[in-house]
Parts: C-alpha cells; structure tokens; sequence
C-alpha cells in the first residue's frame, strides 16, 4: 500500500540515493535539488511539500506537491487556489511496477483531503 512520509533526518539520505535509469536524468531534478527547491520556496512563505513514497516500508520514488503562487509574474489567479505536482520521480529499481499510477492516485487523494 502507498504512502507518504515527510522528509526527515531519518529519510533524507536514502531518498537522496533515489535516481532514475540514466537516459531519464535529463527529464527529472534530482531529489537533493528538489529537497533545495522545497527549501527555499517554504522560507519565501509559499508552499512546497516534498514527501518520500513508501510501498508499506519500502521506500521506492519521491514527490513534491506544491499549492499556490510561488512569486513567478506571469502566474495566473487560478493558480493561487490550485496544487501541483512538482516532482515524481521513480526510483529505477521499481519502474514498470505500477508505482506511478498507484503515487498519482495517492497524490490526488491526499490533495483531496
């Protein structure tokens, strides 16, 4: 079963060790700069969570939900009550599992509530 867990010094690391197969690391960051990104964005005041993605304890891919603005001039009034999915990234050993499908799920429960 999928679930969330917040980034701690507990997790940090193995979800830095996270990475997808070398011809998909053009197309997503890495989690050390997401982790950054979160970073900066929660002490400007808005709104970025990133969160590790466990299969019961196994821990298998990474997401960054954000919630409204983040400062960027041509960002619409709409996105201002809206969420995003920042980042997802798969760690490559459980790619092609049904992960992806079952996290975007999980996601868009979790925003729901």
């Amino acid at each position: 079963m999928i679930r969330f867990e917040e980034i701690t010094n507990k997790n940090i690391w193995k979800v830095c060790t996270l990475e997808p197969f070398d011809n998909q690391k053009d197309f997503v960051a890495e989690n050390i700069q997401s982790l950054a990104e979160a970073y900066a964005t929660r002490n400007e005041g808005n709104n970025a969570l990133p969160l590790a993605v466990y299969d019961d304890d196994l821990l298998i891919d990474f997401v960054m939900i954000g919630k409204g603005t983040v400062g960027n001039e041509d960002e619409s009034d709409l996105i201002a009550q809206n969420y995003c999915l920042w980042r997802l990234m798969i760690d490559k050993n459980f790619q092609g599992k049904g992960y992806g499908r079952q996290t975007l799920d999980a996601v868009i429960d979790f925003v729901k509530t």
